[in-house]
């Protein structure tokens, strides 16, 4: 059994994304509710859009665009709202939240001068059901959107020094639980995303029911040399044996080339034959969860 020895906080820190957007909906009263459905509402549950939804989806598709750029670039951890971020990752994630945020505040710039007449045409869609006072008077303070560094250490033994020796000992074991549990989580993370990608490129080389060619994009290679290039950074728990896989899978693709599969449907049959066996291959480790441990000092 290989032993990794290493402190990850030495390797990285966390990342807390907070974000918040005004939802821009309201649940519609009770009376009212028992009014439109008769004595018994209980099944009915009503709610009303406050303004129209197109007028908001740009600030949530910004928030959806960063989340998903972090969820690729940082690592899980098993603390609810933090992910943990790579030490050479850590300057150029937030350099792409900055302008993330720039593009977050425009939305809201652009949104906030409009935001009276959505409510005066809220007024005349809702009638009856539009309440004044279910909107904001400060809507700027409704929006939301920063993040936080967090850079932690495992606790040393002057630790000792300010808790008492059991409590010391039990929170060091907490912290070594959680580092371990972001060990699993990570190493299972990157095997799925791999296999995500094995999955798309191996529909893309097989062909359809009537033996035609599928249509093979030239990202569907890129993607993953994009991975790997990722994956040397994320690679803070050293999955040797996952690497071993990856490597092999980029020396076939790079050896083809696009234009090859593309083109060649020999090439096609035998690349996806070759990376069947890879899929099998990430497969059982995923199934079978890796084996290493990991001490930390």
């Amino acid at each position: 059994m290989t032993t990794n020895t290493q402190n990850i906080f030495q390797e990285g820190c966390l990342i807390q994304l907070t974000t918040s957007v005004w939802g821009g909906i309201k649940k519609i009263p009770k009376d009212l509710v028992k009014e439109m459905s008769g004595n018994d509402s209980s099944w009915i549950k009503a709610s009303k859009n406050l303004v129209d939804p197109e007028q908001l989806n740009p600030i949530k598709k910004i928030v959806s665009r960063a989340r998903v750029y972090l969820k690729q670039t940082a690592l899980p951890f098993p603390i609810d709202g933090f992910c943990f971020i790579p030490r050479e990752s850590i300057e150029y994630t937030n350099d792409r939240l900055e302008e993330f945020r720039n593009e977050f505040n425009l939305a809201i710039n652009n949104f906030i001068p409009m935001y009276p007449e959505y409510r005066d045409n809220a007024k005349n869609i809702l009638g009856r059901f539009f309440n004044p006072l279910d909107y904001p008077e400060n809507i700027d303070r409704k929006f939301d959107f920063s993040w936080r560094f967090v850079n932690l250490e495992l606790p040393r033994s002057n630790g000792a020094n300010i808790l008492s020796p059991e409590l010391y000992k039990r929170e060091k074991e907490k912290l070594l639980k959680t580092v371990e549990e972001c060990r699993k989580m990570s190493i299972e993370a990157l095997r799925t995303e791999f296999m995500e990608l094995t999955d798309h490129l191996v529909d893309r080389l097989t062909p359809d029911e009537d033996m035609n060619e599928k249509g093979f994009r030239e990202n569907t290679v890129t993607n993953f040399f994009e991975f790997i290039e990722a994956f040397k950074k994320k690679n803070i728990f050293e999955d040797d044996d996952f690497k071993e896989v990856l490597n092999k899978a980029g020396s076939i693709l790079k050896t083809v080339g696009y234009s090859n599969l593309k083109d060649h449907g020999i090439l096609r049959e035998k690349v996806k034959n070759d990376f069947s066996k890879i899929k099998e291959e990430v497969n059982s480790m995923i199934i079978k969860k890796p084996k290493r441990l990991l001490i930390l000092d």
